[in-house]
């Protein structure tokens, strides 16, 4: 079933915002369409796209690692100044394709709008040290399970016979942790964990704008690429409603982004490479060879560093330039790509797996951005610094999963949030585990007394969760944290100076 052209657009509100009393005595009307700000009248989309940027999550995408380690007085990108370029390219392709459809036209604006927050937002949900941190929390989950026990007092409170958490969970749930997604992690933080404690708070962003972060519209347990837990069912649910959302088909807003993402990382991250020194001009003569798929590369190359012979740098300044040019070409034929089906709405399953590779650029474009993904597999990925990296990523969060989630899998936790006692005689034990549970987040700890609360209205059927939402504030607070502050608790743990 397609997606239908006027929902993607949706101003709904999972949270329904509050009405500002007007000076006259008239409510606004329709509020859930017309969602204005009580200032400067901007509509639904645009009062989102401001709310993100002065928002504390994005501005942490500034300490997480895009692809190389964070330095001091270094300027390789970070997850925040990607996510800006996925943005400037998302805003580019979306105005193109705007021009050519009668469709898109009078939509112009909230469409760019729409998909430059999609943009700003994609990588919101991902851990500190990259994707290797994500591939750390899937692997820690899958092969330590039958470590994860819950303590005897535990076990008596949430009468089972079974002490492996995992087992106590189930494979339905369980399996959003050994499959743990950031994209899945974004729509969390910004539906669930941004209003815990305060339903007021948070940015309760348009059902539009949430429905184009969605690039896999599955839950875990029926697919691998997936971008929905399932503590976020119901907002599912909502955005389904909307029509922002249909289960196993991708919202065309979110393959704009996607392809968007893919072109911003594919020149950015060699541009990137060649700063730092792993790409110098004696690898990309060697790896350009004679190869007659790459002569209009190669022949651009040598004429931009001719133009730039006078620079201090021409070979980086060309490369530069060359890379510049061929992003360029790179957004003009996908947006083609795009116009070409004549509906938004039209692209087939088909179309998005080809989009997701950067598609239909012609066979000069195409392959440039394979020979680029080939130099950054064989000369920078596998290199030292960023091999290094990960490695103190994997042994940082590895420890941090396991001093948390033994904490949250041993004591007693109450429907607010708090640690307790499971008996008067006990306050000393578990003092440790106590300790470390108290580092987590506040708004954390509370979402998980929310949760708490809606499983005691059926505590029979339900009570397994606890251990589910349980180990997702163990998720939640070490996949939140940046690099820096990562190796901070850490070293707090271990006692490092």
């Amino acid at each position: 079933m397609p997606y239908i052209l006027e929902n993607l657009f949706s101003a709904n509100r999972y949270r329904k915002p509050k009405i500002y009393e007007a000076k006259s005595a008239k409510r606004l009307e329709n509020i859930e369409t017309e969602f204005l700000d009580r200032t400067q009248g901007v509509s639904a989309h645009e009062f989102d796209f401001r709310a993100i940027i002065f928002s504390p999550a994005f501005r942490r995408l500034l300490d997480k690692t895009q692809v190389f380690p964070l330095e001091k007085y270094d300027y390789a990108r970070t997850r925040l100044t990607h996510s800006l370029e996925v943005m400037a390219v998302a805003g580019e392709i979306s105005s193109k394709i705007a021009k050519e459809f009668k469709e898109l036209k009078p939509r112009k604006i909230p469409l760019r709008i729409i998909i430059q927050s999609s943009a700003l937002l994609h990588d919101l949900g991902n851990p500190p040290y990259g994707h290797y941190g994500e591939d750390v929390i899937k692997h820690f989950f899958a092969d330590k399970a039958d470590n994860l026990t819950i303590s005897p007092e535990l076990k008596r409170e949430l009468r089972t016979r079974k002490s492996e958490a995992h087992r106590i969970i189930g494979k339905k749930y369980y399996s959003d942790f050994t499959k743990f997604n950031g994209n899945a992690q974004t729509i969390r933080i910004l539906t669930t964990l941004g209003f815990a404690g305060d339903k007021k708070a948070g940015l309760n962003l348009t059902a539009g704008i949430l429905g184009s972060i969605i690039k896999y519209p599955n839950f875990s347990d029926k697919n691998d690429n997936f971008n929905i837990f399932q503590s976020e069912a119901e907002i599912a649910d909502f955005l389904k409603k909307s029509g922002c959302l249909i289960i196993g088909e991708t919202n065309p807003l979110a393959r704009i982004m996607e392809i968007a993402d893919d072109i911003a990382y594919v020149f950015s991250d060699v541009d990137d490479a060649v700063k730092k020194g792993l790409i110098s001009e004696e690898i990309l003569i060697k790896e350009l060879g004679n190869a007659e798929s790459l002569q209009a590369f190669h022949q651009r190359y040598i004429d931009y560093k001719e133009l730039n012979k006078d620079k201090k740098e021409p070979f980086k300044t060309a490369i530069q330039e060359c890379l510049n040019s061929y992003r360029e070409k790179a957004i003009n034929c996908c947006a083609m790509a795009i116009i070409e089906k004549k509906s938004l709405v039209g692209l087939d399953e088909k179309v998005s797996n080809l989009l997701q590779s950067v598609p239909k650029i012609g066979p000069e474009t195409q392959n440039v951005i394979s020979f680029l993904r080939h130099l950054m597999k064989k000369y920078v990925y596998v290199a030292r610094p960023i091999v290094s990296n990960e490695l103190e990523g994997e042994n940082i969060l590895n420890y941090l999963l396991n001093e948390f989630a033994k904490a949250v899998l041993t004591i007693k936790i109450d429907d607010k949030g708090d640690a307790d006692t499971f008996e008067k005689n006990d306050g000393k034990k578990y003092l440790h585990e106590k300790k470390v549970y108290s580092l987590i987040s506040d708004h954390i700890r509370k979402a998980y007394g929310e949760s708490v609360k809606v499983l005691n209205k059926d505590m029979s059927k339900n009570r397994h969760l606890i251990l589910y939402h349980r180990l997702q504030m163990v998720t939640d607070y070490v996949s939140g944290m940046t690099d820096s502050y990562a190796k901070i608790v850490y070293k707090e743990l271990c006692a490092i100076d």
